[in-house]
Order: structure tokens, then C-alpha cells, then sequence
């Protein structure tokens, strides 16, 4: 892949140019925080292992939360990932690091007690939509925490605080979909996904 290309490309539009750097550093933390969440996860497995994989679709529970409360849930959870940068940040890492350490940490012990095929089964239908929308914002955190930084130290005029505040009403209703999405695919379709696979 041309990066020098896709970087032209992307910069060419202002709308991801504003949060594109920004959503990189989200994931690249989260990734990171993944990894050694997974690393803890088998850790945990290994000293203390799970029960085997369930044996029957019948062994697989229906998620207790509606489609409604795992959207409210998961809307808190990226307001305080966006309202980070009233802590100069640091809320916005704190939910990365939650969350990153506990999707790792998940995936790990889930991995060996269920193995990978049960597990993406899980995880993967409703991730798909959820990881971008905490992506998102937790780049939203990140963005206004350097403006704001900006402001402060007094170059706030290399920002169109307008333009910032347009953008992020457009990134917010791009987040509140695929929380949406992400909410009614987990209490809805997880299960009977999965139970395909038992």
C-alpha cells in the first residue's frame, strides 16, 4: 500500500483530516492495550482455567442486557472517552486502557477455555461495530484535548474552534450509529450466532 498516497488522500478532505491523527493514536494505544490484556488473559487461564467449552447451544445464555441498555452503557462510556480532555486527557486513556485491558484480557481467557473460532464467534459480530465507535471517541478526546492545549497557550489561532465543534457533531452521530448497531447485534444475534457454531 502507498501510505504517501493514502495520506494525500485523506488529508485532502478536512472532515478526516481533523480527527485522523488523532483516532491513530486510539489505536494504536488500544492495540497495544489489547495485546497485554491477551498476555494477562492467558496468564489467568493457565493459573486458574475456565470451564470447558460449552458442549450444547442450550449451554449458551441470551445476553441479560437489552439492545437499549448496552447503547446507554456504551454512549456513557464514549462521552466520558470524549469529555477526557476537561482531565487534559487523562479521561480519555483511562478508557482506552479499560477498555483495551479488558477486551485483552477477555479474548485470552476466552480463547482457551472456548477456543478462537467461540470466542470471534462472541465477540467479533458486535466488536466490528463497538471498537470503532470507542475509537472514535477516544480520538474525539484526544482532538480536543490538543485544542484545547491550543487555546490555552495562546495558538489558538491555527484552529477554527467552529469547524472543530462541526466536525465532532458529525463524528458523535457517526459514533451513536455504530454504538447502535453494535448494541442490537450483541443482545440480539450474538447467542444464536454462536450457537451455530456449538
Amino acid at each position: 500500500m502507498d501510505w504517501r498516497r493514502l495520506h494525500r488522500r485523506v488529508a485532502s478532505v478536512p472532515f478526516l483530516r481533523g480527527i485522523a491523527p488523532y483516532l491513530g493514536l486510539s489505536t494504536v494505544i488500544f492495540a497495544f492495550l489489547i495485546v497485554l490484556g491477551v498476555a494477562i488473559g492467558f496468564k489467568n487461564a493457565s493459573a486458574s482455567p475456565l470451564p470447558v467449552a460449552p458442549s450444547s447451544a442450550s449451554d449458551l445464555e441470551p445476553i441479560e442486557l437489552s439492545a437499549m441498555e448496552l447503547f446507554v452503557h456504551n454512549s456513557l462510556v464514549s462521552l466520558q472517552a470524549i469529555g477526557g480532555f476537561l482531565t487534559i486527557g487523562v479521561g480519555t486513556v483511562y478508557v482506552l486502557a479499560i477498555n483495551g485491558l479488558t477486551l485483552g484480557t477477555v479474548l485470552g481467557e476466552a480463547t482457551t477455555a472456548f477456543g478462537p473460532v467461540l470466542t470471534v464467534a462472541l465477540l467479533a459480530p458486535h466488536g466490528v461495530f463497538e471498537i470503532p465507535a470507542i475509537l472514535l471517541a477516544t480520538g474525539l478526546g484526544f482532538r480536543w484535548t490538543h485544542v484545547i492545549w491550543a487555546v490555552a497557550s495562546g495558538r489558538q489561532r491555527l484552529f477554527s474552534i467552529p469547524r472543530h465543534v462541526l466536525h465532532t457533531v458529525g463524528w458523535l452521530v457517526i459514533t451513536a450509529l455504530l454504538l447502535a448497531v453494535g448494541a442490537f447485534v450483541e443482545a440480539e444475534l450474538t447467542v444464536p450466532l454462536a450457537r451455530m457454531l456449538v
